[in-house]
């Protein structure tokens, strides 16, 4: 996996260095909308064998003015993996959604708030392969995570006495609380998948402006580890068994395109 991610983290650092990316702003009061390109998407399961690829998104948000906001946001995601050492190949999608509620401190020029909250994510995976290699955990015709969780996080951002930018940063700490996953392959059983935890980092330019709307330019990394779900007896090719989800790693990184209004 580490080598995996160094291998994408050239193409991705060069991508968000030259590109004029805007990214809407968790906290900024306003409605936002943006698209958003992932160069760097992977699903690592316990065998090691990798999918990786790309995601493409849209999203809209919104925040609240006050000293105590209210922000949600809604985000969908598309793009195509290959599955390492075999020729699968896999549509995958991830929406995720949330809603989060912050205090918000003035100390000089800067804007300081910590938050939390409650989020839901859903990836779901169809697989497309003439076969299916024996014992690959992630090797199955589809798959889709449900999981609920509590976000919580501290976001930074400063107000510049030029008036010509301010930048931002968040760091965001995920907890699954709940959860399933279903696995096409295993009879259409669905498992618990309660026990996971992610983590997300944005950093990014505000740009004011005279106009109706602002522009932003940040970059994001993503991770999820979900544990292995619980064991549920299902019937495959004919013969009772007892299996489960494995423990699986999800890694995005890129960039974000959108307008504040």
């Amino acid at each position: 996996m580490k080598k995996l991610e160094f291998k994408h983290a050239a193409s991705f650092i060069a991508f968000s260095l030259l590109s004029t990316a805007a990214a809407a702003d968790k906290w900024e009061p306003g409605v936002g909308a943006s698209v958003s390109y992932a160069p760097m998407y992977e699903i690592e399961g316990e065998s090691k064998g990798v999918f990786e690829g790309d995601l493409y998104g849209v999203g809209i948000k919104y925040a609240s003015a006050s000293n105590t906001p209210v922000s949600a946001e809604l985000n969908y995601q598309m793009g195509s993996n290959e599955y390492s050492g075999s020729s699968a190949e896999a549509d995958s999608s991830v929406i995720d959604a949330d809603i989060t509620f912050g205090k918000a401190f003035f100390p000089g020029n800067w804007e300081f708030i910590p938050y939390l909250g409650l989020g839901f994510q859903q990836m779901e995976q169809d697989i497309d392969s003439a076969s299916y290699s024996n014992g690959n955990d992630l090797v199955t015709p589809s798959r889709t995570h449900r999981h609920l969780y509590i976000p919580v996080g501290l976001y930074l951002g400063s107000t510049s006495p030029l008036d010509q930018f301010d930048f931002y940063i968040s760091t965001e700490y995920q907890r699954v609380v709940m959860g399933e996953v279903k696995l096409s392959g295993a009879g259409g059983n669905t498992f618990n998948s309660n026990d996971g935890q992610g983590f997300r980092a944005e950093a990014g330019i505000h740009f004011p402006s005279e106009s109706s709307f602002n522009l932003y330019s940040g970059i994001f990394y993503q991770r999820w580890d979900i544990e292995a779900s619980d064991k549920s007896a299902t019937v495959i090719d004919g013969v009772l068994t007892n299996r489960n989800e494995p423990a699986t790693k999800q890694v995005s990184a890129g960039v974000t395109i959108g307008l504040q209004f």
